[in-house]
Formats: structure tokens, C-alpha cells, sequence
């Protein structure tokens, strides 16, 4: 009978369930006369939930033969759940109702929760007993035992409490205390009797409605109530048309052994090999999980629907999958797998063969198989183990005689030997051992560590073992590379064994070396065994003892012991412990790890820390939390946070606020200061106080605050930054009256930059004259060869600027004087074209090369003389400057000079320049490359400037009375007089003409000089140029000194 038919109930029932409706109503009335309320108070509001269990428990529609039957046990179901509500309920809803307060209402919310979540895997079971299946058990207790198994089974299968379940639950508690809450709030018994009977009514409809329809949605069919023994009804397989959900649900059969559904799939056709869905937990696909199913089918369909059986997936192909994954083997796997090609030689992301998961098999069908089908015998993983000595190291008998008898290399050249691997297993197997030495394995074959097989066998207390090799004749004095010898590795098994130093002490052994493998002095001994006595092997089990003796104690046990020798003291067990290497990454027993346990043990935790390896201090924070234990020897911590950093230890977090620079600023790390700011490290950041690095150098002295004042400014530290107070680093020097840390702090001219200094700021204090600022970035180690963008260095701008001081500065820490730009400015010709004679005469007086070259060529002579600086020519001319040096267009010193004088405004200087270049010997009729003599120049063949008549008068006057070449053109033909002409200098004209210039000399282009007068539109210029003219009178000008 399906849930969904209707739900009237036989006319008996709603009559019974008003009697009881009646009755309660009746108790509950009574309880206000005196007599009855003491004892039919507590009692009588509980009564009023029994017309609600009835209501609630009301069967479908059904026979009247079944009727009472499944009433009877619904009643059961709901009356248990609504005990329980009641036992739990009852009292916190009593202490309630007589004095309200917030503890009993939050009793009352725990057992309500309580109530509603306690039956949460049978919460169906409270309708399941009105259901009809077929072979209903005629007794109500088989119904309810029925009724709680398919339940439970349709939780199990689909949890839907939280959408379903709870509401159920919900309302029927709410349903079970609502007459109690109701005779509380209702005091009027008339209006309560019919506001009870609505609400018990609809909240009863209201629940069947909900739970029916939850056990709906659980199990639409009602074959699942029937008994476990019945037969499931055949169901129908869904498969996605979608290619990749139809790949997905291969993958989910073949996941759950679903083999028939998983052939159903591959019958309607997918690709075993489409990776996972992103979401899958197993990321295997379709392929790899055949390969791993004991049922053979699957894989054989995929193999005969042409599926590649070397596939690779999570870097493993079947065969390494089906070989690795079995204890007992995949016989019908593999050998499918190697019938259709899989290739045996393959390895997986370690190194390993299918035939090295395979020797760990216990069956040996499978490395059979690999063996038969040509498997290489001896191949060698990454970590040098072969087929052989992986099944030794496993204790693998059975396939280590079988891969013997198929020529297995026992030598164990440049990999594992078998031997030492039989040694290591974790059970004592002289079986194994022996079996390998009857196959000619040599007792004494070492390992990369140069371990014997009686070394591993010694240090895992593997008596038998030893035994078994001492008879064969291992060498008991044999070391490995660290220098111990298999006594010594017994020592550090704990317990030890008097019967296993017996063995080797008989077989040879040096019964110093006990000694040498404790603290203690020497090692007592029982009678003339040379075994060492009870007391003496017990002894070894005491703390400071135990970590000399086991270098190879679990990882666990010697962090904890460490940790309880440096908390201690105890200095002997320590040294004892860093003996040998600690693990850094172990947690102790209390879920801390063992760096950082030691970190908070402060100075006392120092010694084991400086003892562990220093990539100790690579955890997030680790630096900064070592840093702020800091206590006592300072110079250890700074070294070990040192040896830290170099290791890649984090130099920027701190949970705590304070980065690891102010630790190390607070503490005076002068060095570590310096690591860390090399590092990045940001000294203008502040900590939770707003304290920058700098405000905490203040703390110290004068002369460590000023060193770290100067790392920080180095590298970036903010003098005017404010902390949470307010104070600034300069305020606090000012008002602790500190001048030597006022001058570092306080920058007037040129200010800091608020990043790390770089050269470019020395040559912008530089430029602005600031010798403060120089100076101090000087002392700071900035670099005087440094430049800006334009290629100046400091010493460039301060000759160019003037600043005498800062160029005495510099020049004093080492400045090139010859530093050139990239354009051929240097300071002394940045100090001549300035006028700066005083920078001049400093700089000669330093070593400025007079003739140095600068941009095409040219000499300060020459820039001086083209700036029209008289007192800088006179002062190289007399510093030795080469007044016939050319330029790369051949021009002189000369040419230059009478450049300037051609647009000189000041005569007399220009007059006296030329002069003193003349009298220091230089060539008046010299050309250029251009064919230009210093009298065209003069007249303004390359002119730059307007022509200024002092000027051109100026020059004429020097090299009329000395120039012979008054004719001479060009190499276009002009002579001075086209070049005067053409500029419109009618004076300049008519000296010419007096002094000899043929005014009817033409150029290359036939022009005479009167047509460019005309040309330019100079008719005066013209006009002299037709007259005649009376030859000049030489001018009354020194010669040449003889």
C-alpha cells in the first residue's frame, strides 16, 4: 500500500482519541482545586500529550484486521520518542515555568536539541509501522524492529535529516510539550481547552503530512521494508549520454566493484583512458582502476576495445598500478596486461620496475610472470635497490629465492647489496641471510655509507642475523664512513642486549668502544665473558646517557630528550645530543615542533639551537621569535640569526608586530642590521607602537646609536616619522639633547629621499652646494665616482656650480678630477665656461689635465677661449696648455678666441685674450680643415652669434698687423672680406681694403664680396666696397716679445 493514498482512519479511533482528550482535560482542571493540585499538577499536563500520540499514530486507510495491529505498535514508536522528549524536556520546562531565568532556558534549549537530534539515523521509523508490505509480520514487535532496520537502512543509503529529519523531529517535539507550554500561557480553561484541541489537531495533520511525505522522498517504493532475505527487484542503469559524465560513471562503477554496470558502460561506448573530473578525489582514470580490480573483465574489455595498456596516468602505467598495489598479486591482471604489450621495463616516479612491486608479492605468480616475459633482473632504482635487495629489505624469502634462481646479482656493485638490505628488514631473518650467502654474497659488502650487513643488523638488535654473518665471517672491526663499528651501533639499540655484545665481543670486537660510546669512564664487564654486566646495560637508559648511546633513537624520542637536556641544563647530555644530527621539522609529544619549543626555552635553548642545522630557522617567523628571546649573549644570538639568514630564514614576518630589523635594533646587531637591510628589510616600517627601527637605535649609546642611525639612513630610515605618540626620531634626539645624533637626523639643504641612498644623491647634494649633506653622505660610503642621469659626477657639479667647499670635499675622499661625462664635460671645463676661477685654480692645483679631450676633441684652452674667459686662458697658458693643439675639425685655441671676439661686447677682454694667445706662440694664418684662418673667424665665417663691431674691431686689430694671409679663401673660395661683407660690417670692410684685400677676388661661386653686401641688402657695405680706399696705417700694437 502506498504512502500517498488517503489517510482516514477508522470512527473507533478518533473517539478514543478524544476520550483521553477529555480525561486529561479533566485532570488538568482538577489540579486547580487544593487538594488534587499537589499531586495532579506535575502529572496532569504530560496527560495532554496522549490525545496527540493518538492523532499522531493514526494507520492509513487498511483493513480493520490490521488496523489495531499497526496502531498498536505506531503508538509504540511515537510514545518511545515522546518519553524521550518528556524525561529530557520535562524538568527544564518545570524549572522554567515556576521561576524563569537564564539558566533554565538555556537547559531547556540543550534538551530540546538534544531531543530533536538523538534519533537521527531512525527518525522514519516513527511512521514506518503504519506501512503495508508484503509478508507483514503479524506481531507489532516484528513490525517495530522492521520498521527501525528500514529506517535505518534508508538513512544509510540517502541522509536527507537535514531537509526531511529534522523538520519531522522538530514538530513532533514541539507537538509533545505544547500542552504543557499551553497550560502555562493559558490560564483561562474554557479558551484553553479550544485553543488546545485546534492546535493538537492541525499540528497533528500538519506532522503526518510532513512525515509521509519525507518517507516519500526517502524510498518511493515500499520494497525496502520488506525482510533482509527478500529478493531486490532488478533496476535499470542509467548511462549518460554526455561523454565525459558517461567517463565519470565508468570510473564511480569501477570505484565501488560495480563490474557489470562498469561493462554496461563500456558496451555503450567511452574512453577509459578521459582524465578525472577536477573535483574526483581519486584522479585515476577509467584504465588504472581496472588494473587495480581483482575481476578481470573490465580490463580485458578495454584491451579488446583497443585501449593503449602503456597509458600513462598519475604517473604510473597499469602494470606498475596492478604490481604495486597487492599484497597478494593480480595474476589475471598482469598477464593480460603483458599479453598485450605492457611494457615491463618502465618506471614509476621512484626509479621502480613492475618487478620491484612485485618482489614485495607474497604469491610469486606475478614476478614469475615478469620474469618469463623477459624482466631485467638486476635494474636499480633511484635509491639503489634491485628487484633482490627490495625484496630482502621487505623480507621477502620466497621471491628472493625465486629471482636467485633467475641469476640475480647478490654484489651489490654501486647499488644496495641484498646482503645489507636483508640486514635492515624490520624482522630478525637468519633464513634470508643464509640464503644469500649460500648464493656467494660477500659478508662484508658495504653500502653508500660504508655499512655492512653486520652493522644494519647489529644497530636493529637483529641477534640472529648477527650470528649468522659472524659465522660467515664479517669483520666485527669493519667502519663505516663515520667511523663506527658494528659495536657501537649495538650500543645505540636500547634496550640493549647483553646476549648481542657477547656475539660480537666474542667474534672480535674492541670492548673499548663501549667506551667510547658513553659518557660514562669504562665499561664493567661479567666475569671473563668481556659482556658487559646487567647494571652497566641498564644504566645506559638513564637520560643524560641514552642519546650517546642510540645516534639512531626514533626521531621522536632524541628531540624529546634534547629538549629535556637543554631545558635542564644538563650540558654533558646535550653535547652528547648535537653529537649527531637532530631532526628539525619533529614534534615533540606535546604537538609542539622542536625549533620552536627550543626558541621559547630562551638562553637555556640556545646551545641546542646553534647545534641543529641552520635551515632550522626557515619556519614563517622563525627569526623574528629567536630575536625576541634574545637574553644575555647577545654575540651568540646575533651569530646564530646570522647563520639563519644565510640558510633562508625569513627576514620580513613577525605574528608579534615587530619585524626581525627592530629585534636586531633593539638588541644592537650592528652586522645583522646590515644583513637584513641588504635583504630588503624596510627600516621605516613601524611595529604595533608605530616605532620605526630608528626610534629603537635611540635607545642605545651614542656611538651605537649613531652607527645604527647611519645603517638605517643608509638604506632608508625616516627621521621625521611619527610613532603613536607622536615623537619623531629627531624630536627624541633633540630632547634628550644628543647633537652628534641632531647632525645625522636633521638635513636642511639637500633632504633624504626616503628610499635606500643611491650615488645619484651624493651629485644632487652636490649640485645644491649642501657640504652637511656631503659630507655625511660620504660618511655613509656613497661612491664619489657615481652619476646622475646625465652622466655628472658630484665633483662635475660642484665645479660647475661654484661650491668650492664641496669640491674641496671630495676631492679630499678621492674624486676623479678627470671624470668626464658622456657629452666630454669634465669640472674643469665645467668651472671654466662657469667663470669659477677659484674651482679652476683648485683644480690644477689637484691634477686636471690641462689637455685633456674632451667632445670632438677639444681642450679646456680652447672652451675657455670660446667662452671668452681671459683669466681661465691666462691661467692654462701658464699651466702649460698647448695653444697649437687642433680639435677634430682642426681648429685651435685661436679659432675659438676670435669666434668669441666676433660677437664680443667687450672689446678690451677679447683684444687681451687674443693677445695672450698670440704671444704664447700661436700660428695667426693657421687653417682649419675648412681652410679657415683665425682672420676669417674674426670676420664671421663661423659666426653663432650677432656680430658686435667692438668686438670684430678687437680681433682685427690682433691679426691685421700679424696675418699675412689677408687674401687667403677658403675652401668655398671666400676670403675675410666676403665673410665681413656678408655680415654687413662696413668697418671691418674698409680696414680690410687698407690692408690689402682685393675687393675683385671671387669665391667658388663666382660671387666677388661687393655681391653678397648686395645680396644681404647692405648698400653702405656695397657702396665702400666700390670706393677706393687709401691703405691703412698699421696699428700701434706690441709685436710679438722677442
Amino acid at each position: 500500500m502506498s504512502l500517498d493514498e488517503g489517510t482516514r482512519a477508522p470512527v473507533a479511533l478518533p473517539l478514543l482519541a478524544g476520550a483521553l482528550a477529555i480525561m486529561a482535560a479533566v485532570a488538568w482542571f482538577s489540579a486547580g482545586l487544593p487538594a488534587w493540585a499537589r499531586v495532579a499538577a506535575p502529572l496532569s499536563t504530560w496527560l495532554l500529550v496522549l490525545p496527540v500520540l493518538a492523532v499522531i499514530s493514526l494507520p492509513s486507510h487498511c483493513p480493520p484486521a490490521s488496523t489495531a495491529r499497526r496502531f498498536h505498535a505506531a503508538l509504540q514508536l511515537v510514545g518511545m520518542h515522546a518519553l524521550g522528549v518528556v524525561l529530557l524536556v520535562g524538568w527544564p520546562l518545570l524549572r522554567l515555568m515556576q521561576a524563569p531565568a537564564l539558566p533554565a532556558a538555556l537547559l531547556l534549549g540543550l534538551a530540546c536539541a538534544v531531543s530533536v537530534l538523538w534519533p537521527w539515523r531512525y527518525w522514519p521509523a516513527l511512521t514506518l509501522a503504519l506501512r503495508e508490505a508484503d509478508g507483514e509480520p503479524p506481531s507489532s514487535q516484528r513490525r517495530i524492529q522492521r520498521g527501525l532496520r528500514a529506517a535505518s537502512a534508508l538513512t544509510g543509503s540517502r541522509d536527507v535529516f537535514p531537509t526531511h529529519g529534522l523538520p519531522v523531529l522538530v514538530l513532533h517535539t514541539l507537538l509533545v510539550i505544547a500542552p504543557a507550554i499551553f497550560a502555562w500561557r493559558l490560564p483561562q480553561p474554557a479558551t484553553s481547552v479550544l485553543v488546545w484541541l485546534l492546535a493538537v489537531t492541525a499540528g497533528a495533520a500538519i506532522y503526518r503530512i510532513i512525515h509521509l511525505r519525507a518517507l516519500d522522498a526517502l524510498a518511493p517504493t515500499p520494497a525496502a521494508l520488506v525482510e533482509e532475505d527478500s529478493p531486490a527487484p532488478a533496476r535499470t542503469l542509467d548511462i549518460p549520454a554526455n561523454p565525459v559524465l558517461r567517463a565519470a560513471a565508468l570510473r564511480s562503477a569501477l570505484r565501488s566493484g560495480q563490474v557489470d554496470d562498469a561493462l554496461a558502460i563500456l558496451e555503450a561506448g567511452v574512453d577509459p583512458c578521459s582524465l578525472a573530473l577536477p573535483d574526483e578525489a581519486d584522479q585515476r582514470d577509467a584504465l588504472h582502476i581496472a588494473a587495480t580490480l581483482n575481476d578481470s573483465r573490465p580490463l580485458r574489455a578495454m584491451i579488446a576495445a583497443g585501449v593503449d595498456v602503456n597509458h600513462r596516468c598519475v604517473g604510473l602505467t597499469p602494470l606498475l598500478l596492478a604490481t604495486r598495489d597487492s599484497y597478494y598479486g593480480r595474476p589475471e591482471i598482469v598477464l593480460a596486461l603483458i599479453a598485450n604489450g605492457a611494457d615491463i621495463h618502465v618506471r614509476d616516479e621512484a626509479g621502480r620496475t613492475a618487478l620491484h612491486h612485485a618482489a614485495l608479492s607474497s604469491e610469486p605468480a606475478v614476478l614469475a610472470m615478469l620474469l618469463d616475459a623477459g624482466a631485467q633482473v638486476d635494474a636499480v632504482d633511484d635509491e639503489g635497490y634491485t628487484p633482490l635487495a627490495w625484496a630482502c629489505a621487505h623480507g621477502n624469502i620466497g621471491a628472493a629465492r625465486l629471482l636467485l634462481s633467475h641469476r640475480a646479482s647478490v654484489a651489490g656493485a654501486g647499488t644496495v647489496p641484498p646482503l645489507c638490505a636483508a640486514a635492515s628488514a624490520s624482522d630478525d631473518l637468519p633464513v634470508l641471510v643464509e640464503v644469500l650467502l649460500r648464493a656467494r654474497a660477500q659478508p662484508d659488502a658495504v653500502d653508500a655509507q660504508g655499512r655492512s650487513a653486520l652493522h644494519h643488523a647489529a644497530g636493529n638488535g637483529h641477534e640472529a642475523v648477527v650470528k649468522a654473518l659472524v659465522a660467515a665471517g664479517a669483520d666485527p672491526g669493519l667502519r663505516d664512513h663515520d667511523g663506527q663499528s658494528p659495536l657501537q651501533h649495538a650500543c645505540r639499540k636500547l634496550p640493549a642486549d647483553a646476549s648481542m655484545f657477547a656475539v660480537l665481543l666474542a667474534a672480535g670486537a674492541d670492548a673499548a668502544e663501549l667506551a667510547q660510546s658513553r659518557p660514562a669512564a669504562g665499561v664493567e664487564t661479567d666475569g671473563g665473558t668481556g659482556a658487559p654486566s646487567t647494571a652497566t646495560l641498564l644504566s645506559a637508559v638513564r637520560p643524560a646517557v641514552l642519546l650517546a648511546w642510540r645516534s639512531n633513537a626514533g626521531e621522536a624520542e632524541r628531540a624529546a630528550l634534547a629538549m629535556e637536556a637543554a631545558s635542564q641544563g644538563a650540558w654533558p647530555a646535550l653535547r652528547a645530543a648535537t653529537a649527531l644530527p637532530l631532526p628539525i621539522d619533529q614534534k615533540l609529544p606535546d604537538g609542539r615542533h622542536l625549533v620552536d619549543a627550543a626558541i621559547r626555552l630562551g638562553p637555556t635553548g640556545l646551545s641546542l639551537l646553534a647545534a641543529l642545522p641552520p635551515t632550522a630557522g626557515c619556519g614563517t617567523g622563525r627569526l623574528s621569535a629567536l630575536l625576541s628571546t634574545a637574553l644575555g649573549d647577545i654575540a651568540s644570538y646575533e651569530r646564530l640569526a646570522l647563520a639563519w639568514l644565510d640558510a633562508g630564514a625569513d627576514p620580513f614576518f613577525d605574528a608579534a608586530g615587530s619585524s626581525p630589523l627592530h629585534h636586531a635594533v633593539g638588541h644592537g646587531m650592528e652586522t645583522l642590521v646590515e644583513r637584513l637591510l641588504e635583504r630588503g628589510a624596510d627600516p621605516s616600517r613601524a611595529d604595533r607602537a608605530g616605532m620605526t627601527p630608528l626610534h629603537l637605535a635611540l635607545r642605545h649609546n651614542n656611538e651605537r646609536a649613531l652607527r645604527l642611525c647611519r645603517q638605517l639612513l643608509r638604506h632608508g630610515g625616516k627621521p621625521h616619522a611619527a610613532a603613536g605618540s607622536g615623537e619623531t626620531p629627531l624630536a627624541l634626539a633633540l630632547d634628550a639633547d644628543r647633537p652628534a645624533l641632531v647632525e645625522w637626523l636633521r638635513w636642511r639643504g639637500w633632504h633624504l629621499p626616503g628610499r635606500r641612498l643611491i650615488g645619484a644623491d651624493l651629485v644632487a647634494a652636490a649640485r645644491l652646494g649642501d657640504l652637511a649633506a656631503v659630507r655625511r653622505l660620504l660618511t655613509l660610503g656613497l661612491d664619489t665616482a657615481a652619476r646622475d642621469r646625465q652622466g655628472c659626477t658630484a665633483l662635475i657639479r660642484a665645479a660647475g656650480g661654484g661650491h668650492r667647499p664641496v669640491l674641496g670635499e671630495l676631492l679630499v675622499h678621492g674624486a676623479a678630477v678627470d671624470a668626464c661625462t658622456p657629452s666630454g664635460v669634465t669640472a674643469l671645463s665645467a668651472a671654466l665656461v662657469a667663470g669659477h676661477m677659484a674651482i679652476v685654480e683648485t683644480l690644477l692645483e689637484h691634477g686636471a689635465a690641462v689637455e685633456q679631450r674632451l667632445a670632438n676633441d677639444t681642450t679646456a684652452l680652447m672652451v675657455a677661449a670660446a667662452c671668452g674667459n681671459r683669466e681661465g686662458v691666462t691661467r692654462l697658458l701658464a699651466a702649460g696648455a698647448d695653444v697649437t693643439a687642433r680639435d677634430a675639425a682642426g681648429n685651435r685655441a685661436l679659432h675659438a678666441a676670435a669666434g668669441h671676439a666676433f660677437g664680443a661686447a667687450d672689446g678690451d677682454a677679447a683684444r687681451a685674450m687674443l693677445l695672450a694667445l698670440v704671444s704664447a706662440g700661436s700660428e695667426v694664418d693657421a687653417v682649419n680643415d675648412a681652410g679657415l684662418t683665425a682672420l676669417h673667424v674674426a670676420c664671421g665665417a663661423a659666426a653663432v652669434s650677432a656680430a658686435h663691431a667692438d668686438g670684430i674691431d678687437a680681433g682685427l686689430d690682433v691679426l691685421l698687423s700679424r696675418s699675412r694671409a689677408v687674401n687667403l679663401p677658403d675652401r668655398h673660395g671666400c676670403t675675410p672680406l666676403h665673410y665681413a661683407a656678408a655680415h654687413g660690417q662696413a668697418g671691418a670692410v674698409r680696414r680690410l681694403l687698407g690692408n690689402g684685400a682685393q675687393r675683385d677676388l671671387r669665391d667658388s661661386g663666382g660671387w666677388r664680396a661687393e655681391d653678397y653686401a648686395v645680396q644681404s641688402g647692405y648698400t653702405d657695405v656695397a657702396q665702400a666696397l666700390r670706393m677706393p680706399v687709401a691703405p691703412a696705417a698699421s696699428p700701434s700694437l706690441p709685436l710679438r716679445p722677442a
